[in-house]
């Protein structure tokens, strides 16, 4: 493995009080680095930011959007079936998202080796990732078809919920398939993308098996990472649902509009992964350094945006979504919790995707588990004390902070930071 750079191979970015000052995100920043950094200048990384955020902000906030469309049509049919798209979505976005990897750990690799200098590698990577993100698509409806039914009764919802779930499941699995691809060829910017690039790098389109066993056996971290996340997030959704219909119904809306919230934040993490997977590909410690930094920043900026903005529309959302009474006030206090997680959400899934981006998924596997670890019994009194759904939304701000207190904890230190093409 390669040490992280003592900066002596590469020429400084910083003033010599900058790189005395350390690695922090959050430690105190020089004048020199505010006027660089600061949140109303406009920073050296900006350009590239927006360049990489903007075309993956289409492409992540494109499912959830069509999920809240989803949900606003179902609304209108009834308490009952809204909950059944509560959990047949959870089930849904938990069988493709585990394989989130494919997006990830492609964009990390890809992004290396073209800092390494090496385009036809990071060609061959992509290419090997997308029938990767084939086959696991067909296997995802393989399993998710015969096993519905199974898999929805864990969730523990009325018996009405659980049969609208496997229907809405069932239909939906079919799409599984496209999903991924989609997922995989974020990380090289599409299939006719990699298409063109593998002509000219002279890369033969078609799957290299050791290649598709590397990707796969490269990514076994990130796969703990998205299990330990989803398992979460299914055992948020399996207490809803215990909670009765307008529980869930009214945990379906918010949840929908949390994830719509998250992948747009996650838009700046995909740029992290290629950004800072460059750097560090080119041997440039500083240069990953300062935009990160920046980066978080961002992630601030926008994650209190969308806070005031979510609450400022609050009081429209149960009207979106034809929400009863009941559904409507439980939604609207569900609101507010959601609103203000948003500012640590958007450092959190900044910091994420950095480390990400820097091959650190063995760390975000094992901080993945203790986060888990966390939340579990906190959900458990939740659901044993019948403490509401608000209560909760709480456990799951508690989950969210302890994933803040992970990555902010790994960003301050420098053993990330590992320079070269390959990440041993």
């Amino acid at each position: 493995m390669r040490r992280p750079s003592t900066g002596k191979d590469n020429p400084p970015r910083d003033s010599p009080e900058q790189r005395r000052g350390g690695p922090g995100v959050t430690r105190r920043l020089t004048r020199t680095a505010r006027s660089r950094m600061g949140l109303g200048a406009r920073g050296p990384h900006d350009r590239e930011i927006l360049r990489l955020a903007v075309p993956a902000f289409g492409s992540l906030v494109t499912e959830p959007l069509f999920l809240l469309a989803d949900s606003a049509i179902v609304g209108r049919i009834g308490t009952v079936a809204l909950g059944s798209l509560g959990v047949a979505s959870q089930v849904l976005t938990t069988l493709v998202s585990i394989s989130i990897f494919l997006a990830y750990g492609t964009t990390a690799a890809v992004a290396r080796q073209l800092g390494a200098g090496n385009k036809r590698d990071a060609v061959r990577q992509g290419i090997d990732g997308l029938w990767l993100a084939a086959a696991i698509g067909l296997v995802v409806i393989a399993v998710g078809w015969p096993f519905g039914p199974g898999i929805v009764s864990v969730f523990g919802g009325s018996p009405g919920v659980a049969h609208g779930a496997v229907i809405y499941l069932r239909i939906s699995l079919f799409g599984a398939p496209s999903m991924l691809l989609v997922l995989a060829g974020t990380g090289v910017v599409y299939l006719a993308v990699v298409a063109r690039g593998a002509r000219r790098a002279g890369v033969r389109f078609r799957p290299d098996l050791p290649g598709v066993r590397a990707a796969a056996t490269a990514a076994a971290a990130l796969v703990v990472r998205t299990l330990a996340l989803h398992a979460v997030l299914v055992m948020t959704t399996a207490v809803a649902a215990r909670q009765g219909d307008v529980a869930i119904a009214a945990h379906q809306i918010a949840a929908r509009v949390w994830t719509l919230l998250a992948f747009a934040l996650d838009a700046i993490a995909i740029a992290g992964q290629v950004i800072v997977g460059r750097y560090l590909g080119a041997g440039d410690v500083e240069g990953a350094r300062a935009a990160t930094e920046r980066m978080v920043a961002w992630g601030v900026i926008y994650g209190t945006i969308f806070c005031v903005a979510l609450l400022l529309v609050r009081p429209l959302v149960p009207g979106l979504f034809a929400a009863t009474a009941p559904v409507r006030g439980l939604l609207l206090a569900v609101l507010i919790v959601v609103a203000l997680q948003q500012p640590f959400a958007g450092v959190v899934f900044v910091l994420d995707g950095v480390l990400i981006g820097a091959g650190d998924q063995h760390y975000l596997a094992v901080a993945g588990l203790i986060n888990l670890a966390i939340f579990l019994p906190t959900a458990a009194l939740v659901q044993a004390s019948h403490a509401g759904l608000v209560a909760l939304w709480m456990a799951y701000s508690l989950w969210l902070a302890a994933r803040f207190a992970t990555l902010t904890l790994r960003a301050k230190g420098s053993r990330w930071l590992v320079t070269g093409a390959v990440r041993a």
